[in-house]
């Protein structure tokens, strides 16, 4: 699936909350108290991934290039906690239904992945050694929200927009057993100099989307639960990446917000 249309099935999540909004037939004749417009700062925290390549690493594979070849076993670690802040406007459109926007930060999480490396040429074996890789991925946002109030207190929310996502990679690898002496090894060395230690940054632009639900327990204080996921590029399917990649990440977070009521 790509971006484009996971972007398009997000449009259509969020929107589908002020559709069921008219369709249910619930509209007060005057605004309920906690359907008040003004300004948002909210913060909020929980538990995402990212979807790094492990799972084009199996747990034992094998990697050729030329008439060298690497034997690995991987181990993958792709959970993390996160968390979030933001500040936005909400703007009353329908008497239990609130418009607005968002501008926010996001760390969007993290993973590692660790392989246990055997090299060895066409005739004999090479040596052994380890890599290790870490993946980290943060945003800054902007999204337009939907809120729908059923009954006073109660809401559901959709989000919707573009995050301006940072990603992160760094790899160590660690050589101290190969040998690579012999002139015939040169496919190893490319091996080696591919597999080497080194950082990589990049930015991209990313749709974004969140879906949730909320209570407002004062017509100031709403503590909410949501599901949160930004688009990215699909995995990269070798051992040898040549570049950062912004990867898909997924979150689910609980949080709490403030509104300066007008």
């Amino acid at each position: 699936m790509t971006n484009f249309h996971k972007f398009l099935i997000s449009t259509f999540a969020t929107f589908a909350i002020s559709a069921s909004a008219l369709a249910n037939g619930y509209i007060p004749t005057s605004t309920p108290s906690y359907a008040q417009p003004g300004f948002i700062i909210g913060v909020d925290t929980g538990y995402g991934y990212v979807h790094s390549p492990e799972s084009v690493y199996p747990s034992d594979s094998t990697f050729t290039l030329d008439n060298a070849s690497i034997n690995y076993g991987s181990t993958n670690d792709i959970g993390h906690w996160v968390w979030g802040a933001h500040v936005g406007y909400d703007f009353s459109v329908l008497s239990n239904f609130l418009f607005g926007c968002e501008l926010g930060y996001k760390d969007l999480g993290r993973s590692n992945n660790g392989f246990a490396l055997n090299i060895s040429d066409s005739e004999e074996e090479i040596g052994s050694g380890s890599l290790s890789r870490g993946y980290h991925q943060s945003a800054v946002d902007f999204l337009f929200t939907a809120h729908y109030y059923p009954i006073e207190g109660l809401n559901f929310f959709g989000k919707i927009g573009a995050a301006y996502v940072r990603s992160s990679d760094s790899q160590q690898l660690d050589t101290s057993d190969i040998s690579i002496d012999d002139e015939n090894t040169t496919p190893i060395r490319t091996i080696i100099r591919s597999l080497g230690s080194g950082h990589h940054t990049i930015w991209r632009l990313e749709p974004e989307f969140s879906l949730g639900v909320g209570y407002t327990f004062s017509s100031n204080i709403d503590v909410y639960v949501a599901y949160n996921h930004t688009c990215g590029s699909s995995q990269d399917t070798t051992l040898l990446p040549t570049q950062a990649i912004v990867y898909p990440t997924n979150s689910i977070s609980g949080g709490i917000s403030y509104k300066f009521i007008n």
